[in-house]
């Protein structure tokens, strides 16, 4: 999923420094490389804010920017992980074979825990886990478990500790056909406010970077 960062009239502006120093062409590259380092930094820090971040290495690490150059006057902003484009776009996820499995909390302990291999559909089926539907007719993967309570030892008292063993079931996985994924990614909203908030400040800084290095300032 990729996002141009581009300002209106920057074809104009290249044409008309056709004439002048080299260094200028420099400084819009310099601009829109800037423009597109801001955009990553404030997606990459809108993450925590609409998602559920399980691996925030690997989440910040997906969005890259392409840097432009004197010779090619346009800078990228991208997501390269493939996921994240229903997250932008919205609509229907729909299973690969029959179908999605939704993690329940016998999977997932808490929203933002990883689930364990183990703990897979594929690897619960194999331990002994099954599917029932529930009321409203959605598929629900369960997996047995043996649960042992064991009392506490009284103080002077010796001899085995009594124990008692439940036997319970832990719901894994909500089965169902097709998911709707709501648009809450807003990367091309986020990287539009950027580039708008910054252009005037991030042209400035290039020009001046540009007339100090060639001694005019």
């Amino acid at each position: 999923m990729r996002f141009g960062v581009q300002i209106d009239g920057m074809d104009d502006l290249a044409r008309s420094l056709d004439a002048m120093p080299d260094q200028l062409r420099f400084a819009q590259a310099m601009t829109l490389t800037r423009l597109a380092q801001d955009g990553q930094a404030s997606v990459r820090a809108s993450l925590p804010e609409k998602f559920i971040i399980r691996r925030q290495a690997w989440a910040e690490g997906g969005i890259v920017i392409t840097p432009a150059t004197k010779t090619n006057l346009q800078s990228e902003v991208a997501d390269r992980n493939s996921y994240m484009v229903l997250q932008e776009s919205g609509g229907e996820k729909i299973p690969y074979k029959q179908y999605l499995a939704i993690p329940l909390a016998g999977a997932r302990a808490t929203p933002s825990a990883l689930i364990r291999p183990d703990d897979m559909p594929a690897a619960v089926m194999a331990r002994g886990g099954f599917i029932r539907s529930n009321a409203q007719g959605v598929g629900i993967m369960f997996l047995p478990a043996q649960i042992f309570h064991r009392e506490r030892r009284r103080r002077g008292m010796i001899g085995p500790v009594n124990a008692t063993k439940e036997n319970q079931l832990r719901p894994m996985y909500a089965l169902v056909k097709r998911a709707e994924v709501p648009a809450r990614y807003g990367m091309e909203e986020t990287v539009a406010a950027v580039v708008d908030a910054n252009l005037d400040a991030r042209w400035q800084e290039a020009v001046d970077r540009v007339l100090h290095d060639a001694g005019w300032k």
